[in-house]
C-alpha cells in the first residue's frame, strides 16, 4: 500500500502487486493479501506512520539542541555542548527508530487480527500467502541463495508473525458479531 498525496485528504492509497505474486498465488491467497492490505487503509495505518515517525524524530531532534543549549549557557562548558549535544541527538535517534520499528510491526498485527476478525479471510490461505511471497522473493534475488529457507515455510519472521495470530485465534474472545461456541 501506498499513500500519494492527491485529492480531498492527504492519503490516497494504491496498491501495487507485482507480476510474479499474480502468476504464483492461488486466487484465495490473492483475494486474503488484499483484503490484509485493506485492513491497513482502513485502520489508516498510513497516516499513523507518518505520524509516529515524525514525532519521536522531531522531538529528538529538539532534545539534542536543548542538552547542547543547556550544556553550552547554563552549565558554561562550551568544550562539551557539541558532544552532549550530538550524543543525545545520537542516542535519541536510535532509539526513536527502534520505536517505530516496534509501532510498525503492531500495525502488522493489528491489520492481521482485522482481516481476519473483521474481513473474514481465511487464515490458511493468508499464511500459504505469506510463505508463498517469501519463496519467491528467494528465487528472485540471487544474494539469497545460500539462506537456509525450510520446506513449506516462510522466513522466520513470517512464521512468527503466522504463530502470534494462530494464538491469538485460539486464545481470543469471541467478538460481539460472533456467537460463542456450544458447549
Amino acid at each position: 500500500i501506498l499513500g500519494i498525496q492527491r485529492g480531498k485528504s492527504i492519503f490516497q492509497y494504491s496498491l501495487f502487486i507485482s507480476k510474479s505474486a499474480l502468476e504464483n498465488l492461488t486466487e484465495s491467497e490473492l483475494q486474503s493479501l488484499l483484503k490484509n492490505e485493506l485492513s491497513h487503509v482502513l485502520l489508516k495505518h498510513a497516516s499513523k506512520k507518518l505520524i509516529y515517525s515524525c514525532t519521536p524524530l522531531l522531538g529528538s531532534t529538539i532534545l539534542a539542541i536543548c542538552a547542547g543549549l543547556i550544556t553550552l549557557f547554563i552549565l558554561k562548558r562550551p568544550d562539551l555542548a557539541d558532544g552532549i549535544g550530538m550524543s543525545i541527538g545520537f542516542l535519541s535517534f536510535f532509539t526513536s527508530f527502534h520505536w517505530i520499528g516496534l509501532k510498525s510491526r503492531y500495525f502488522e498485527f493489528e491489520a492481521d487480527i482485522h482481516s481476519v476478525r473483521i474481513l473474514k479471510i481465511d487464515f490458511d490461505h493468508w499464511a500459504s500467502a505469506l510463505r508463498k511471497l517469501d519463496a519467491l522473493m528467494f528465487q528472485n534475488n540471487p544474494s539469497f541463495e545460500s539462506y537456509p529457507l525450510p520446506k513449506d515455510q516462510g522466513l522466520p519472521e513470517t512464521e512468527q508473525r503466522i504463530q502470534m495470530l494462530a494464538t491469538y485465534l485460539k486464545h481470543r474472545a469471541p467478538s460481539q458479531s460472533e456467537s460463542p461456541p456450544l458447549a
